[in-house]
């Protein structure tokens, strides 16, 4: 397939799927500052048009099922309308899209700020988008990294079998700088836990020392059920 400029619509242009029909449709609209409304859509078209009865722009796409791809076979228009509603964010602006964007940025670091993401929004396209369009376009960009909660948990060795599926009880672990470090700590160990707020809830239990200084060297991490004597 021909790869297009970003933010161009012409008769004739194809797509391999119906998916990047309406991400290049909503491309050209994010970056031309209007918007539009479906019109008609199905499994083999699509049509769109100006949300302004004033305005005659409308795109027409069909699936050409010998060819196995979409075209654009209609494009009325210039699409000339500005909306002032849409001049802080866009409607067609998804998380979705914008986790695209952000892709590399959650790579270097998974712990960016949504400040941080809205900035960048502003900056290179220009709106200024919400708190939570934010936070989902980041959980987005990880899952799509490093995916999502559920295949990480299935990584997981051990744990119990329910229907084919590994359900996690408990999980323990420490790392060498600690299981090194104890040696050179006063004989006291404390235990202190504190609840998970996550998708999965629980307790992360830490166990903890001293070393002659005083200086606080976590042992050993573990996640369990809860601050239960059994656990």
């Amino acid at each position: 397939m021909v790869v297009y400029l970003p933010r161009t619509l012409f008769v004739g242009q194809c797509f391999q799927t119906k998916e990047q029909v309406q991400d290049a449709i909503n491309r050209f609209h994010i970056f031309n500052h209007c918007t539009y409304k479906v019109k008609h859509s199905n499994t083999t078209r699509l049509l769109v048009e100006c949300v302004h009865h004033d305005f005659s722009w409308r795109c027409r796409v069909i699936l050409r099922t010998r060819e196995q791809h979409w075209e654009i076979m209609i494009l009325e228009g210039p699409h000339t309308c500005v909306s002032s509603l849409i001049s802080q964010d866009h409607n067609k602006l998804g998380s979705q899209m914008i986790s695209q964007t952000i892709r590399e940025i959650i790579e270097a670091n998974p712990s960016t700020p949504i400040a941080t993401i809205i900035a960048h929004i502003k900056l290179t396209m220009g709106y200024t988008i919400s708190y939570k369009k934010g936070w989902l376009a980041k959980k987005h960009a990880i899952e799509n990294i490093f995916g999502n909660c559920e295949e990480s948990y299935k990584k997981l060795p051990g744990g119990l079998l329910e229907e084919g599926n590994v359900i996690l009880k408990r999980l323990f672990w420490t790392f060498k700088p600690c299981n090194v470090g104890f040696a050179f700590c006063t004989s006291i160990v404390q235990v202190d836990g504190t609840f998970l707020y996550g998708k999965y809830k629980g307790t992360l239990l830490v166990a903890v020392a001293q070393d002659g200084r005083n200086n606080i060297i976590p042992i050993a991490f573990t996640v369990v059920e809860g601050e239960t004597s059994d656990a």
